[in-house]
């Protein structure tokens, strides 16, 4: 009996035409790098993958906007309440459909603050779609996605696309046009969208489908003592642990006192084993010491620092040199208040 040679098994045909070609797949083909994640958090778990929708859904003004906000402000620096971005120089498209724009513009100056981004945003870019009706905000929003080309989109109000978020055949069409967008571009869309009341599902028959399409679910909920608690409810990839904020002053996000109360133990003992009459480190000296201390990589060790600064536990009081934060404050009230 003769055998049968496989190898060139499909690749005999006529050539397809062209429009249908496009869409084919070819298995014995060089393989494709692994889908990208934009971010991973502190244990290096990737999330948020580029080429994909996402969905943050919770009740009401439990931190849904604060969590896109969150990656917002990861994006723009190293690390960020233990996010870290897995590229530089990200584009954040951060479009809007509930809140005025006072509102919208303090939020992404916080962001921009929060980050301490030296580009000042320029890398954030804003769409405020309120005042707009449903078909013209989908239009825009996608307008915004083709030009600006950014990599990660926070569509905060997602349902609000759809004149009917329980109209099955229009919910579907904004939910394939979103997905569209982030196959052509390659960016990551991640959508904000309430909860039912009763189930906590997201809401409607938009966020039926937005939760079917989605790479990566996640739910949030905020507990009695304002802890905001991100939970991966459903993921293609790998879990991410949960990831929890408070909610501060102003639009400020900031560590739970549990992470916080650590980092700050890390630098009171890091800095009591100084010398007398030495109160500042070098960023050498302080990640070689943050390594020590908790084995870590360098990486992550400059993601504590930053997490430190961020939390008020540590002050970068000149270009490569820290200080405890209240070292810092007791030296200004001998020198009189003055900064070198």
């Amino acid at each position: 009996m003769n055998r049968v040679d496989f190898s060139r098994w499909g690749r005999d045909h006529a050539p397809l035409p062209t429009a249908l070609a496009t869409y084919k797949i070819d298995i014995w083909a060089d393989d494709e790098a692994p889908t990208p994640c934009l971010f991973q958090y502190k244990d290096g778990t990737g999330l948020i993958a580029r080429k994909n929708l996402h969905v943050i859904k919770g009740r009401e003004k439990t931190g849904k906007s604060a969590f896109g906000m969150l990656l917002a402000t990861a994006a723009m620096c190293m690390c960020f309440l233990g996010v870290s971005p897995r590229e530089t120089d990200l584009r954040v498209l951060w479009i809007d459909t509930e809140q005025d724009t006072g509102t919208l513009k303090r939020r992404a100056r916080k962001a921009v603050e929060m980050a301490q981004n030296a580009r000042k945003g320029t890398q954030l870019l804003l769409y405020s779609l309120k005042g707009l009706l449903p078909a013209e905000r989908l239009k825009i929003a996608l307008e915004a996605i083709e030009q600006e080309r950014p990599d990660f989109v926070l569509l905060d109000g997602a349902a609000d696309l759809c004149a009917d978020f329980n109209d099955n055949k229009e919910s579907a069409a904004v939910v394939n046009a979103l997905l569209a967008a982030t196959e052509k571009i390659g960016c990551a869309i991640l959508c904000v969208i309430h909860t039912n009341k009763r189930d906590d599902e997201a809401r409607g028959h938009m966020g039926s489908i937005l939760q079917q399409k989605a790479a990566e679910v996640y739910e949030i909920k905020k507990g009695a003592e304002g802890i905001v608690t991100v939970s991966q409810a459903v993921s293609r990839f790998a879990s991410v642990p949960d990831i929890r904020f408070t909610i501060g002053d102003g639009f400020s996000l900031l560590p739970t006192v549990e992470v916080a109360d650590k980092i700050a133990e890390d630098m009171r003992t890091i800095f009591a084993a100084l010398p007398d009459g030495q109160a500042e480190m070098s960023r050498q000296a302080l990640c070689k010491a943050i390594i020590e201390r908790r084995g870590v990589q360098s990486r992550q060790a400059g993601n504590i620092i930053s997490s430190a600064i961020q939390s008020g536990a540590l002050v970068k009081i000149k270009k490569g040199a820290y200080s405890l934060a209240t070292d810092y404050m007791f030296g200004e009230l001998i020198n009189g208040g003055n900064e070198e």
